[in-house]
């Protein structure tokens, strides 16, 4: 066979095993409620995850902005946290931090497997090897690419192929890990934190408005980026935290 042919066919065979392999969920054996945490991780990764139980911990009263950026724990503040990544991120917060800081703290590290775990059951996100061979599949793809333009490949039609495999590699790699399910569960999620924002906008307190205003923010990466990692840590008057990241 020709080998720009070849190169092709592998190239969409590649692709599409990362779609099915990234995409086609696992049947979830009961209705999964989203902790915000879990949401924050669909939405987009380890550090929305911790940004949404910053969020969530500011709701709860037992974190605050500081005043040179970032969060802390208030004083006073008693009882155990039920969700583990919040408890994580609460007690990763001897000093001021952020949620780029935050992801990176040994505490939520350890955290972070547990909770994808729980969502790889729930169908929600693929499992690890399922990633793993996913990102190995697109990685494949720009291999395939390289290895014909490489070897001298000129026809337009094969270069337009391959070309276009690797912009469809590209825009799944960096999609957030989540499955079908996963994506119809999160907008589930963020239809009823609206809904709940719009009922009653001012009963959750100061802390509360700047964690429902994460689901209605779709230029963040997650909730708790308005913490910010230096910088002012004062309210505005939306709700959110301002703060530069």
């Amino acid at each position: 066979m020709d080998g720009g042919v070849l190169a092709c066919a592998c190239a969409g065979g590649l692709s599409a095993a990362a779609l099915l392999l990234r995409g086609v969920p696992f049947r979830a054996r009961h209705p999964v409620t989203l902790s915000p945490a879990e949401a924050g991780f669909l939405r987009g990764g380890p550090r929305s995850a911790a940004g949404a139980a910053l969020g969530s911990l500011a709701d709860a009263g037992r974190v605050e902005p500081h005043p040179a950026g970032g969060a802390r724990r208030t004083y006073g503040t008693q009882g155990q946290l039920p969700d583990p990544l919040e408890r994580a991120v609460y007690s990763a917060l001897h000093d001021r931090l952020g949620p780029r800081a935050l992801r990176h703290r040994p505490e939520v590290r350890r955290a972070l497997p547990a909770l994808v775990r729980r969502l790889a059951v729930a169908g929600l996100v693929p499992g690890r090897v399922r990633w793993v061979a996913v990102r190995l599949a697109l990685a494949g793809v720009g291999m395939l690419a390289v290895a014909r333009w490489a070897h001298g490949e000129t026809r337009p039609w094969v270069l337009a192929v391959l070309g276009a495999a690797v912009a469809l590699a590209a825009v799944v790699w960096m999609r957030p890990r989540r499955t079908v399910t996963g994506s119809r569960a999160l907008r589930g999620h963020t239809r009823a934190a609206s809904g709940f924002r719009e009922a009653a906008p001012d009963s959750a307190g100061s802390g509360g408005a700047a964690y429902l205003a994460w689901y209605s923010d779709h230029d963040r990466p997650g909730y708790g980026a308005g913490f910010g990692e230096a910088g002012s840590g004062a309210m505005d008057s939306s709700g959110s935290w301002s703060g530069s990241d």
